[in-house]
């Protein structure tokens, strides 16, 4: 049975909880005195970190959590940690997150890796 594909104001959701999250942990490694430069590279390994941690162990993040929804190849089965370390290195291209806006719901990293976002 073909899972369907999260709508595109889920997809939004998860972006803002998922973001309100890694904000919070830079901020707490920004209270311990990062520069300008340690506190964008400690922004970029946060997210890859959260993204890929979050992803591999559980399929999801706090945000896909709450909306209820996960991960799945194109083909519907499970991603490798390989897919979704992959996701999380394409999510760090500029602006690559609009392009659900403008992509039926899936965004760059989603079309990069053959994978989409369902709900459960």
């Amino acid at each position: 049975m073909e899972q369907e594909t999260a709508p595109v104001v889920k997809r939004v959701i998860n972006v803002i909880i998922d973001f309100i999250i890694i904000g919070v942990i830079v901020q707490i490694l920004v209270m311990f005195g990062l520069g300008y430069t340690l506190t964008q590279l400690a922004y970029i390994v946060t997210i890859f970190g959260y993204y890929t941690i979050m992803e591999a162990k559980f399929g999801k993040t706090v945000g896909k959590f709450v909306t209820k929804t996960k991960v799945v190849m194109e083909d519907g089965s499970e991603p490798t940690q390989k897919d979704y370390a992959l996701r999380s290195v394409c999510r760090l291209i500029p602006l690559e997150g609009l392009f659900v806006l403008f992509n039926n719901g899936k965004a760059l990293h989603d079309s990069l890796t053959k994978t989409r976002v369902v709900s459960e």
